[in-house]
């Protein structure tokens, strides 16, 4: 096998049993004192981004490190980048807004 498909296949495999096997689901008194946007975040997003941003799984950025602006983390959790989906057909424009700003939140 050659070292580019080496570099390329195993992350991506990685992601997606990491992704179906991302530890136990938050307890619903868990859920009850979470924001909607934390528990989308927890739900859609920290497979690759982690919990606290910074996991970079296969390919995610560094949330704690973004520079972007709101508008420019709401277009890309809209309409996706790279191997990320864009959540634009499963939440509503003001659900993308609160995950920005949870996004956000999550910068050092």
């Amino acid at each position: 096998m050659n070292k580019n498909l080496f570099s390329t296949v195993i992350p991506g495999i990685f992601c997606i049993l990491y992704a179906c096997g991302n530890g136990s689901a938050p307890s619903n008194s868990e859920k009850a004192g979470a924001s909607a946007a934390a528990v989308n975040y927890t739900n859609e997003c920290s497979s690759c981004h982690g919990r606290s941003g910074n996991l970079m799984m296969g390919g995610a950025k560094d949330l704690t490190r973004s520079v972007l602006s709101k508008d420019e983390v709401v277009a890309i959790i809209s309409g996706g980048k790279g191997m990320m989906p864009g959540f634009k057909d499963k939440f509503s424009a003001q659900q993308i807004d609160e995950l920005a700003v949870y996004a956000e939140s999550l910068r050092k």
